[in-house]
């Protein structure tokens, strides 16, 4: 696992307009910048929040897809999610 290309990516994507363009016309080219693993890279391609927090992703950076409407994930199912999350912290607790 490579933590801190998971966290690049979503900083690049509010920090780097060239690579938030390459991420939009295609999302694999993009990748192929950073040291990902296949699970990684395909956790980011389905969106899928719920493994990328659990991967390490920081919940601030993460939300990067939602902010930019990427893979899938708007603000609606990526706060659905993350919600979900909490849930399953919790009933971890109890």
């Amino acid at each position: 696992m490579s933590l801190y290309y998971i966290n690049k990516v979503f900083y690049k994507l509010d920090t780097d307009e060239d690579f938030l363009a390459k991420f939009r016309r295609n999302v694999d080219e993009a990748l192929k910048e950073l040291s990902l693993t296949a699970a990684e890279v395909a956790a980011v391609k389905a969106g899928d929040i719920v493994t990328l927090y659990q991967m390490g992703a920081h919940p601030f950076l993460l939300n990067s897809l939602s902010r930019h409407k990427l893979c899938g994930v708007n603000q609606e199912n990526y706060l659905a999610r993350i919600k979900k999350l909490g849930k399953k912290r919790l009933a971890k607790k109890v």
